[in-house]
């Protein structure tokens, strides 16, 4: 079966890649060597001379607070000019030292949500031309096929950030097409199962690795212990289908929906793709699942769901909404022999394709994703619960792991990131819009299946 993967791995490696290169301690350092100044806002500075010199800008829409940006710019500026001390980390430097750096460029932060800028967004910039140099976005591949974004290859092949034995190399890949690469996954969110402790069965909660019929048997028990009650033990089931291809063939890292095995084998993808329906079809036939409560009301919402799919990004607003009563799985595999394939949804930065210095924007994006220190940083000083990174580094991923509500779950990830799977994260993708739709319909009028429609008749 076709594998995306295989082709754009060989079409990156034909660029000139250029190969370069603690849990959190509240200790406060003096300051920093550099330039005690504070930064100046000014966007020209006299010589000596008299004469002006233009100072460099940068516009960013990040899901970051000014302060945060303000720190990472300090951090760029100093390794950029060799005045960094290795002694310091992201995780241990004073931020006060950070606050001292005069830097000799200005970077602007318009703060986006975490999911990233959405296509009404980036439009509305455009309309205003004020696509900031650097942005956030739900999905790159409709940015990119909106032109509001350009292609990296010209400034990812020689960088000094990426280091191929220190990333995972498939959440680069997954921003991009045909060999043309025009977004940089800054971080990702994970698919997951949620569960209401209040519908736990007599059996237990199941184990940190499970199989499709553990789980049907664990939903069993829920609805045998629950009879005559309005009880859903998994609401809407059918968000499940397009992630548990990999369950029932664990030699195989299904893309999302299977878009590329389907188009170059589409018999065969079938095949799989009718597993995944008849296995959820069974739910719903079976009464462990539906759409909604005997009210007509969203059983999540209205507490009556013991288990519902979601992504570790909300994990959060859930534990909020289920105080003291949340639980968190992995996605079901088909044998316990199987380690298991991670879905995960990438948010990746984008260069605006009018920006006037795509290279300075792309060098900066490039560090605040893949240089350690940043992304100790902005762990440090942010609400970074359920965002896994995409640089393979123990001192970083152990400040991932002390997170208090996916902490545990991070760990487990961080040990078979090379077996993920990434996923469109939105409705800007026509894929991940059109799958979801049908399968929707799919199970509510009980029509017949065609693939095709998942894939928007392509």
């Amino acid at each position: 079966m076709y594998s995306k993967r295989t082709a754009l791995t060989a079409a990156f490696l034909c660029l000139a890649f250029c190969v370069s290169a603690c849990k959190r301690e509240e200790n406060v350092f003096p300051e920093l060597p550099g330039e005690p100044e504070a930064s100046a806002p000014a966007q020209e500075t006299e010589t000596t001379e008299g004469e002006t010199k233009s100072i460099k800008t940068l516009s960013v829409a990040l899901p970051y607070s000014d302060d945060t940006v303000r720190y990472l710019s300090a951090m760029f500026y100093m390794k950029r000019s060799g005045t960094w001390d290795d002694m310091y980390s992201g995780a241990d430097i004073d931020l006060a030292s950070l606050d001292g750096i005069s830097t000799d460029f200005v970077i602007t932060n318009s703060e986006v949500p975490s999911k990233g800028a959405d296509l009404v967004t980036i439009k509305s910039w455009d309309d205003n031309g004020s696509v900031p140099d650097v942005f956030l976005a739900q999905d790159c591949s409709s940015v990119y096929s909106g032109g509001y974004c350009t292609a990296l290859n010209d400034y990812i092949s020689d960088s000094e950030y990426i280091d191929m034995s220190k990333i995972y190399m498939d959440a680069l890949l997954s921003a991009s097409e045909g060999g043309v690469f025009y977004g940089i996954p800054h971080y990702s969110s994970a698919v997951i199962l949620l569960g209401n402790s209040d519908y736990i069965p007599e059996s237990g909660i199941l184990s940190s690795k499970f199989t499709n019929t553990e789980l049907q048997t664990y939903l069993e028990d829920i609805a045998s212990e629950n009879e005559g009650g309005s009880v859903v033990p998994f609401a809407s089931a059918y968000k499940l289908a397009p992630y548990i291809s990999g369950s029932f063939d664990g030699d195989k890292a299904y893309s999302f929906m299977m878009c590329e095995e389907y188009e170059n084998d589409s018999a065969d993808a079938s095949e799989v793709l009718m597993s995944d329906i008849e296995y959820i079809g069974g739910l719903y036939e079976g009464g462990l699942a539906s759409n909604t409560d005997a009210s007509g009301a969203d059983p999540v919402y209205a507490r009556n769901a013991a288990v519902w799919l979601e992504t570790s990004d909300n994990i959060g607003i859930w534990s909020e909404y289920f105080p003291g009563k949340l639980y968190i799985l992995r996605l079901p595999c088909a044998d316990t022999a199987n380690p298991g394939v991670p879905y995960l949804e990438p948010y990746s930065l984008c260069i605006a394709e009018d920006s006037t210095d795509k290279e300075f924007a792309a060098e900066f994006a490039e560090f605040i994703t893949y240089d350690v220190d940043a992304q100790l940083l902005i762990y440090r000083t942010e609400d970074m619960s359920g965002y896994l990174p995409v640089i393979r580094d123990q001192g970083l991923w152990d400040e991932v792991c002390t997170d208090e509500l996916f902490g545990n779950e991070a760990y487990i990830y961080s040990q078979i990131m090379d077996n993920a799977v990434y996923c469109p994260a939105g409705y800007d993708n026509p894929l991940y819009r059109n799958s979801f739709e049908y399968l929707a319909e799919f199970f509510t009028l009980d029509a017949d299946f065609d693939p095709e429609a998942c894939y928007g008749g392509n």
